[in-house]
């Protein structure tokens, strides 16, 4: 069947209409009101720094999946209220016993390179990349995926798999061509640096240093779109010099805080700019606080909640984020109204109880006050990550904790934080999607001490309880009971407290009133942008 699936999914989509973010108003102009204008540059950017590849097919964060989304597209669309419709996917069907899925794929469809989609491209990403690579434990009991048909795939597993895991793997995760994937090594494939895809605009060169340039798809399966002849990616280093180049026309749209927050209220009252906080609805954001708990004082469960309870949440959304942002409560983030439960233990901000813990866990003052030294990495790809390092040095400083701070690069935080691991503390930043199988759930998992791929579990603790405890969740299907299992792995996941997230960061779009035509999505900052045109 075509448009929203059946069943499960349709309950869980109407519970969810509830999680678009309160804000700003969209205006009219940033929705299409007129007849869309054929032509022109559009010119845009993301609130991070430059992408060590155009795509990364084991993650890497938000910017190398900025760029490969105008090119490599999903196989359906997730809309703000989780409702689904078909893109490369038309229709998609789940046996009763939820072990099996049919997906049918679109037909008349083209790579960038001339060959045909089809339904062994899908087989092929399902079987070869989301399982391996990208979609971690939620695919862990797939059995196959095979071409049942020249346009339809079916997808067998050993386990039920929920309705709702398996569409949002069909709505986050990028179909690539396995004429070009089939064979290697897909992390180092030449293809990441020059993407094929099937989207609406063609990869032509990486500038490195400066930006990426894309043309029109002339052959895109929406005969009429793109309306932009031209897509050209910036980046530039300094948040500052994104708002100056809004303001001179040289920059059109920028997504997930493209300028400082202090920027934010003179663009918007200046009736110039869209700022927007819609379409984030499965893509939140937040900084984040992981425990090395291979490191011989950070392995302590009481050292660690110590810790946060010398950090002051409330002063870090105000002052640093400058009220773009909240306390957060879970690992479950708060706009998620299908999991969310603010019910877990709290570490509210009490100097007293964090001294107490940590005499009482062996690390009292010694002379001259000192109970032992860190090394804090914050990841160097947001200038507030950064701040926050500064606040945590002195906060600790008044415990009597030492606290060497390193703000890498982009590259060399990756390196650090994911690698290496060459960190007691360090401050990264993820979000907290709507499905938390593998999203969130492999920040905690055996499975998610991966060496080298970002945003996983660096902080390497395990506890085969918590393994057994996620794999109930990715295998539940009945929703009052997952629902309750999630809420059993928030609880579990603040007490071992080893990947703490901080604060919510609201996360906002800003764009020229040129620009017209903004997707209805939950998170625009991976959609193709094929509606998206410019006024003038």
């Amino acid at each position: 069947m075509a448009g929203i699936s059946r069943r499960g999914f349709v309950k869980m989509a109407g519970a969810g209409a509830a999680m678009a973010a309160a804000g700003w108003q969209v205006p009219a102009w940033a929705q299409g009101a007129t007849a869309p204008r054929k032509g022109g540059v559009l010119t845009a950017t993301i609130g991070f720094p430059e992408p060590h590849t155009m795509f990364a097919p084991a993650g890497g964060g938000g910017s190398p999946a900025f760029t490969a989304a105008r090119v490599l597209e999903t196989l359906v669309r997730i809309a703000p209220d989780l409702s689904v419709s078909p893109h490369l996917a038309t229709a998609w069907a789940v046996d009763p016993d939820h072990q099996r899925y049919k997906v049918t794929v679109r037909q008349g469809v083209k790579w960038h390179d001339g060959k045909d989609f089809t339904a062994a491209d899908v087989a092929f990403t399902i079987g070869e990349y989301w399982k391996q690579i990208a979609a971690g434990g939620a695919l862990t009991a797939l059995k196959r995926a095979y071409a049942s048909s020249a346009q339809e795939v079916t997808v067998e597993f050993d386990k039920p798999i929920p309705e709702f895991t398996f569409l949002y793997a069909l709505g986050t995760l990028n179909v690539i061509p396995a004429h070009i994937y089939g064979k290697g090594d897909l992390n180092t494939n030449p293809a990441n640096n020059a993407p094929v895809g099937t989207g609406p605009y063609r990869f032509q060169r990486w500038v490195r240093g400066s930006r990426a340039e894309f043309e029109r798809n002339a052959q895109y399966w929406q005969p009429s779109l793109p309306n932009p002849d031209r897509l050209v990616v910036r980046w530039w280093r300094e948040p500052s010099a994104r708002a100056a180049a809004l303001e001179a026309g040289e920059l059109d749209i920028g997504v997930q805080n493209p300028v400082p927050f202090a920027d934010i209220k003179r663009l918007r009252d200046s009736g110039k700019f869209l700022v927007s906080d819609k379409n984030y609805e499965i893509s939140d954001w937040d900084a984040t606080l992981v425990f090395n708990a291979k490191n011989p004082i950070t392995q302590h469960q009481a050292v660690r909640q110590a810790i946060l309870h010398t950090l002051d949440l409330k002063y870090i959304a105000d002052v640093i984020y400058q009220g773009f942002a909240t306390p957060a409560r879970s690992i479950i983030g708060s706009h998620n109204t299908l999991y969310y439960n603010p019910d877990v233990p709290q570490y509210p901000f009490d100097k007293a109880r964090a001294e107490k813990l940590l005499d009482e866990a062996g690390f009292p003052r010694k002379e001259g006050g000192k109970r032992f030294a860190v090394r804090l990495v914050a990841a160097g790809w947001v200038d507030e990550n950064g701040k926050l390092g500064a606040y945590i040095r002195q906060a600790l400083q008044d415990i009597g904790v030492d606290v060497e701070l390193r703000v890498p690069d982009r590259a060399g935080s990756l390196k650090a934080i994911y690698t290496d691991y060459d960190f007691d503390l360090a401050i990264t930043n993820a979000g907290s999607p709507a499905e938390p199988v593998p999203g969130t759930t492999q920040l905690f998992t055996s499975e998610g001490i991966a060496r080298g791929l970002a945003f996983r579990n660096a902080s390497q603790w395990s506890d085969p309880k918590f393994d057994a405890l996620v794999d109930k969740i990715t295998f539940e299907i009945d929703a009052a009971k997952r629902k309750q299992l999630i809420h059993d792995y928030a609880v579990q996941a603040a007490t071992a407290a080893t990947n703490v997230r901080l604060v919510e960061v609201k996360q906002l779009t800003v764009a020229r009133s040129v620009v017209q035509g903004l997707p209805n999505v939950a998170d625009i900052k991976r959609d193709s942008w094929d509606s998206i045109w410019l006024s003038a």
